[in-house]
């Protein structure tokens, strides 16, 4: 079995715990001045918890977003992401596309793209490594 690793889990994890930490301040400012000039707690709890999950999503789905993993077995890939546990399988029979396409900054991403249209997207990683999980899986891919 072959491993392919995509980011880095424990930077990732590192700035999900600071833009986490620095958005549930900012949300439990909100929410504390908000009870503080006589606002409802229902309200306080509502735009404190906007002011710290909108902002932390959008972090998650722009720069954290992705499979960290790719475990090429005999008939399927299984891909594991950052904060989701367990692995995706997805049979290598059913890919229609395999490729290495660029995302920013010189950082790229494997994209996956199953028959039925479902898409699997790895985090963002170096252009070497990339293009290396793309050849390998096009080389088994049936």
């Amino acid at each position: 079995m072959v491993t392919f690793v995509f980011g880095s889990r424990s930077g990732s994890y590192v700035a999900l715990a600071l833009f986490g930490t620095m958005f549930a301040l900012l949300g439990g400012t909100a929410a504390w001045e908000i009870r503080r000039r006589g606002g409802s707690w229902r309200t306080a709890l509502v735009v404190g918890g906007a002011l710290f999950l909108g902002p932390v999503a959008l972090i998650h789905v722009s720069s954290t977003g992705g499979f960290y993993e790719a475990e090429l077995g005999s008939a399927s890939v299984a891909v594991r992401y950052l904060l989701w546990p367990g692995a995706t399988e997805v049979p290598l029979g059913s890919l229609e596309r395999i490729e290495a396409l660029p995302a920013f900054k010189s950082r790229w991403r494997l994209h996956l793209v199953t028959r039925d249209g479902s898409e699997y997207e790895s985090a963002t990683s170096a252009r070497s490594v990339v293009e290396t999980a793309a050849s390998r899986l096009r080389a088994v891919h049936p």
